[in-house]
């Protein structure tokens, strides 16, 4: 295209209007808290709100629980909860709990209930990441850790840990590994199947369990159908063998 229309095109063309930025007003932060617990009106609640509260004060003072109750009823539970030492940050009416990763908030809250008789008010969740690990050369994701902190209504606060008494018991295991080896290179005859000296015995050897009384009659008649039936295999099979070599 030519040079002198393009300028007649952009001399026809009408400028744009001038606009005057202005600066909108910035809203200042609230320096009152939205929910003050000391000047708040229950007539200011729902009704479903309030029926939720008085629930839960009638609930906890006639001792019974603050929540609807599993209806699944389990006899032995298999999931491993461990409790752990709480954080810098948590107070005395906090614990925190590891548990599997299939496990919720409500499993857990009727879990301490039936159990413990320990009433867990809120609940909440974090799953720590996996981290990388390395083994035999290979490296590999460890697996990922859940873990629940509630809160509770009386505090606990986490016993103080007893280094003296660690140390000691610390010092009489490293002597009781150093004397059972050799309390057990020792033995000959009957000893070797009395209880050792060191780790109180515990390590072994154990005695033997007592074996169930048959007697002589009824174990010759059992030996007698065992082999009965065997043979009885045997000659199936051979049966079998004679039928395909005959249908050839």
């Amino acid at each position: 295209m030519p040079r002198q229309s393009v300028r007649k095109i952009l001399q026809g063309l009408v400028p744009p209007k001038a606009v005057s930025m202005t600066t909108k007003e910035v809203k200042q932060p609230p320096t009152k808290r939205i929910y003050d617990a000391e000047n708040c009106d229950p007539q200011n609640y729902s009704k479903y709100s309030q029926k939720l509260l008085q629930t839960f004060k009638t609930a906890i003072s006639s001792g019974e629980p603050h929540f609807k109750v599993g209806g699944k009823e389990v006899y032995f539970p298999w999931a491993p909860i461990t409790l752990l030492k709480p954080s810098a940050r948590m107070t005395p009416y906090q614990a925190q709990f590891q548990v599997p990763r299939t496990f919720n908030k409500l499993d857990l809250r009727d879990y301490l209930w039936h159990l413990y008789g320990l009433r867990a008010i809120n609940i909440t969740t974090q799953i720590k990441w996996s981290k990388w690990a390395r083994s035999s050369g290979t490296r590999f994701r460890t697996p990922q850790k859940k873990k629940m902190i509630i809160d509770m209504e009386q505090p606990f606060v986490w016993p103080v840990e007893d280094k003296a008494a660690l140390r000691s018991h610390n010092v009489d295991y490293l002597n009781a590994s150093s004397e059972y080896p050799t309390e057990m290179r020792e033995r000959f005859g009957s000893d070797l199947k009395k209880p050792a000296k060191a780790f109180e015995g515990i390590m072994g050897p154990y005695p033997e369990p007592p074996q169930q009384f048959i007697s002589k009659k009824l174990k010759q008649q059992m030996t007698n159908s065992v082999k009965k039936a065997k043979a009885l295999q045997e000659h199936q099979k051979k049966l079998e063998l004679i039928k395909q070599y005959v249908s050839f």
